[in-house]
């Protein structure tokens, strides 16, 4: 069954009618189990024991409106990010008993898929919202307001990355004095540290961020959880811009390696990844494999997100800069022209917070991306004081989906 028609199948169930045609209890192990597997990385296992229910007619409204959450978690999780919008809306819209702890979990997570889908005006309003129902359910300290800090410090990093820092350093602080630390999330706000210092060139301090969470999510979750290949992914970002190549080329083709594996040759997150071993490569003067690398990956990106998404216009800029540099001046004028052609139509930038500082730009490479990097400009995140959605520095690693 594919994925979209699983999609249409379980919204339709979450809104249908209770009943008793089947036991409870099997609906909710099936659930709690697509739930464990969505928590462990394993988007499509869980996706496909939802598609288990699909076939059946009734069930109570709590067990459907948590079918919608996960089934919008494992779809973020799988990169179908227009398919995640309707069960995660429906998990928050549809159920008016829903706690405020509960409502607040759903607004975070709409706002998370909106980051993805590029939807600034639609994600800065989830995150404030869901900023001001964690505050309300948990108070100004609680786990769930720190969760939403932690995101909103990302928005924020984009366009004041110091106070970004400031942010989530005062989110960890607050992380500590919990009753009971919460492990996994602290590991999250870690990874967000090395973000905001990566965005002020701070590349030591980030690589110690991002190597403590790497290695703490490795023994929490495992080494080829999702969240452990983000920071494994990023870790590579911070060795790059210190020079270390060696290292940098390690930790790429680790997170490569394992991202095709447990995600899949065609994920973004593992076309990032790639797209970082390409601009290795032409760091490195290997322009032709690089060109062949970078067409492989554009077609790729265009066939999984679209020809305008923001990943897939940074990868034909790659194409372009070893088309130049390989000595196909032509071939690189006309990927130039087309990329441009397609991000001054975009009317705002896609939002899903892979970091990469781009190699070094020359020519009509530094002219046509500062056009672009313009024309994905959006407009300040009404939450805050000068908060605005952060913009996808391709290869800076986003997932924590």
């Amino acid at each position: 069954m594919t994925i979209r028609r699983a999609f249409a199948l379980a919204v339709a169930l979450a809104f249908a009618s209770p009943g008793t045609a089947w036991p409870q209890q099997s609906g909710e192990t099936i659930v709690s189990k697509a739930a464990d597997s969505a928590d462990k990385g394993d988007y499509r296992g869980a996706l496909n024991q939802l598609d288990a229910l699909a076939r059946e007619t009734a069930m109570a409204a709590p067990l459907r409106q948590r079918i919608c959450t996960v089934r919008a978690e494992a779809l973020l999780g799988e990169a179908y990010y227009d398919q995640a919008v309707a069960p995660a809306r429906a998990a928050v819209e549809q159920f008016d008993s829903l706690s405020k702890a509960d409502r607040a979990d759903g607004l975070l997570l709409i706002a998370r898929i909106e980051v993805q889908r590029g939807d600034s005006a639609a994600a800065s309003a989830a995150l404030e919202r869901a900023l001001a129902t964690a505050t309300e359910a948990d108070g100004p300290v609680g786990l769930r307001t720190l969760k939403v800090e932690d995101r909103v410090a990302l928005v924020l990093s984009t366009s004041q990355p110091a106070e970004a820092e400031r942010v989530i350093r005062g989110v960890i602080g607050r992380a500590d004095q919990l009753p009971d630390p919460p492990v996994r999330d602290k590991l999250r706000f870690l990874n967000t540290l090395g973000i905001t210092l990566l965005r002020q060139s701070k590349f030591g301090p980030a690589k110690e961020a991002f190597e403590s969470a790497r290695n703490g999510r490795r023994e929490l979750l495992s080494d080829r959880h999702p969240e452990t290949l983000e920071s494994t992914h990023n870790l590579g970002v911070a060795l790059r811009r210190l020079g270390s190549v060696k290292e940098a080329d390690s930790a790429f083709a680790e997170a490569f390696r394992i991202r095709s594996e447990v995600l899949g040759p065609d994920h973004p997150d593992t076309l990032i990844t790639r797209t970082m071993i390409v601009r290795q490569l032409i760091d490195k003067s290997d322009f032709e494999t690089a060109t062949t690398e970078a067409q492989a990956i554009c077609a790729a990106l265009t066939a999984r997100v679209g020809e305008s998404n923001v990943r897939t216009l940074e990868a034909m800029g790659d194409l372009a800069t070893a088309q130049f540099d390989s000595g196909r001046v032509s071939e690189g004028v006309q990927t130039y022209r087309r990329s441009y052609s397609l991000a001054t139509a975009i009317p705002r930038r896609d939002e899903s917070g892979s970091y990469e500082h781009r190699p070094r730009m020359r020519g009509p490479t530094l002219q046509i991306r500062s056009v672009r990097r313009g024309a994905l400009d959006i407009p300040a995140c009404p939450h805050g004081d000068e908060e605005d959605l952060r913009r996808r520095e391709p290869g800076y690693d986003r997932h924590s989906p």
